[in-house]
């Protein structure tokens, strides 16, 4: 089943500083960041950022903070991100020696100039591996990478979740897969990718559930200083690995 749906922003628009005032905020050398946002955007709108500065060998470390409510997908110098919570947000991107920062406010006042339609691609018949990890610099978040088992259409499409938290407890949602419209769609077939940061400040036990195919995965996490281990059952469905790192 296939759900089409309306999604903002997507022609590129060149903003040096994201905030009404577009102006350009800690860069190094002449890197710049493309962005299909205006001054703000809504909650659950699409975002697309291009980052001009590339190193020799290529490779761009893109970071948004804060990291929560955040669902990103990079490839190498661009990376189409969802703010699914309001709220105000700081985007770098970095290569060798070049960096570019901008400024993302997001309210349910918001607006964007620009529509696309895009599709959302359902996930029946799929399965979902998770792959935790935590930043270089920070051991209070937990990171989860999402990737389908099955390909599905653009390069560029990307995983959608919905991601809650509540008195310890963890709750992530995969809902489809959203497929970019032909005019911005990077032809060929990929898997679907999602990241979502979990804020984890102290140790402790951290209840952990997915919600896919109409079914709850529930499991656990416990943060020991910069360890985290999982007790997680399932081997089918969804799959954690590794469950310690």
């Amino acid at each position: 089943m296939k759900i089409t749906r309306t999604l903002l922003a997507v022609l590129s628009v060149t903003i040096l500083g994201i905030y009404a005032c577009s102006k350009k905020d800690n860069v190094q050398g002449n890197a710049t960041i493309e962005s299909s946002s205006g001054s703000s955007a809504k909650p659950g709108e699409l975002v697309s950022f291009k980052f001009n500065g590339l190193a020799k060998d290529g490779a761009v470390d893109w970071k948004i903070t804060p990291a929560g409510n955040v669902q990103i997908h990079s490839s190498g110098n661009t990376a189409t991100v969802i703010f699914s919570k309001a709220g105000d947000f700081v985007v770098t991107a970095q290569s060798g020696s070049q960096q570019a920062v901008q400024r993302l406010s997001v309210s349910a006042t918001g607006s964007s100039s620009n529509k696309v339609v895009s599709t959302t691609a359902s996930l029946d018949g799929d399965e979902i591996t998770l792959v935790p990890s935590f930043p270089k610099d920070s051991i209070n978040y937990l990171l989860i990478r999402a990737e389908t088992k099955k390909d599905y259409d653009c390069l560029n499409n990307f995983l959608v979740s919905v991601y809650s938290e509540a008195s310890n407890a963890f709750t992530l949602k995969y809902i489809g897969v959203e497929v970019p419209d032909a005019s911005i769609c990077t032809a060929g077939k990929s898997k679907a990718v999602a990241t979502n940061a979990l804020y984890m400040p102290v140790d402790g036990t951290y209840s952990f559930t997915i919600k896919f195919n109409n079914k709850d995965y529930i499991g656990s996490v416990v943060k020991k200083g910069t360890h985290f281990n999982f007790t997680w059952s399932y081997t089918s469905g969804v799959i954690i690995s590794p469950q310690s790192i």
